[in-house]
């Protein structure tokens, strides 16, 4: 009988005697930084001014920034001596009611890493003849105050919000314009229209054939998940910045290789391991020596027309919260030709 684990359930820890949670000291490090912000894709960043993609919008990233892209959002890193900034472009959204419910859900889901008391009240002007709204706080970040400014830009219907985080008030002068300049070249795609009202009583008909190949998968066996995957994270914090590199290899009885290689503040680590998958209703648990490796929790497999998979999952310590998916998300890859 093969394993299944589902879309949208809670993900429980298993709760067997001598199950114990490990993890690799870099990652551990990560999660645990309230300011690590996460992109992963398989070929590293971009350093270059070029548009990229979010949901519902294209932006022009600055150059001499790593770009790192998702769906959901894109994550830009500059790192130069001790100066450092992350800027995130979050996908574009329908309003959330008022315009201060809207901008409030907006900096409350951006800033979960690091929260402020209250949401700060935002100043409404035009940039490059948009309407924005913008504020920043000095929230704490391991005992140290860190500075984020967050810019919603309202266009067609939609909102964009652009979150930017630095050491402090004086560093963040130094990438205003910047960050002005990224929120400028934001192009967002119009609201869709609602559809019009069906005719009543139409005539039925064949539905429309599915020629793009793509597919989307809600429950996951096993052998779905079974070939070589690549993940790559990203994550910083104040004064440190870390890189991990994850090479997976999984056969279709859950069986698994894996290879690691991290790099923090110029220190190279490596491992490998190999142990077992196990797929649940509530998680997905990966076991290693007879202790739980990683036990996460599933919240997507896609596979483009050309075959390349993407799989997205999510730590089970964190709720699936928008916030949490965007900084947390681990988002695999699996290219074309790779599958079992």
């Amino acid at each position: 009988m093969s394993q299944t684990c589902a879309i949208g359930r809670p993900c429980a820890r298993v709760a067997a005697k001598g199950v114990v949670r490990r993890r690799h000291p870099i990652y551990d490090g990560r999660m645990k930084r309230v300011l690590a912000v996460l992109g992963m894709c398989a070929f590293g960043g971009v350093a270059a001014a070029d548009r990229h993609e979010v949901t519902g919008a294209t932006f022009e990233a600055p150059a001499g920034w790593e770009v790192h892209d998702s769906p959901d959002h894109a994550t830009m890193l500059y790192k130069v001596d001790d100066r450092f900034a992350i800027m995130v472009v979050f996908a574009a959204h329908a309003p959330a009611g008022d315009i201060a419910a809207t901008f409030a859900a907006d900096w409350t889901a951006a800033t979960a890493n690091t929260p402020t008391p209250t949401v700060p009240k935002p100043a409404a002007r035009k940039l490059a003849g948009r309407s924005v709204l913008e504020a920043s706080a000095e929230p704490t970040s391991d005992g140290q105050k860190v500075f984020v400014d967050l810019i919603q830009l309202a266009s067609g219907g939609q909102v964009v919000s652009t979150l930017i985080y630095t050491q402090d008030r004086k560093m963040m002068q130094g990438f205003q314009a910047t960050l002005e300049k990224t929120v400028a070249s934001i192009q967002v795609a119009p609201a869709a229209k609602p559809e019009p009202p069906p005719v009543a009583n139409p005539a039925p008909g064949p539905p429309p054939p599915d020629s793009s190949g793509a597919r989307k998968l809600t429950s996951i066996t096993l052998d779905d998940i079974a070939g070589s995957w690549d993940t790559h994270d990203l994550s910083v914090s104040v004064g440190d910045a870390t890189s991990v590199q994850n090479w997976y290899q999984i056969k279709p009885d859950g069986a698994y290789e894996r290879q690691f290689q991290g790099i923090a503040n110029h220190h190279v680590v490596r491992e490998t391991g190999k142990g077992k998958i196990t797929l649940t209703p509530d998680a997905i648990v990966f076991t290693e020596d007879n202790r739980e490796y990683k036990n996460l929790r599933f919240l997507e497999l896609r596979i483009d027309a050309d075959g390349t998979a993407h799989w997205k999952l999510l730590d089970s310590s964190y709720p699936p919260t928008d916030g949490n998916i965007a900084l947390y998300a681990e988002n695999w890859i699996r290219a074309v030709g790779k599958s079992k």
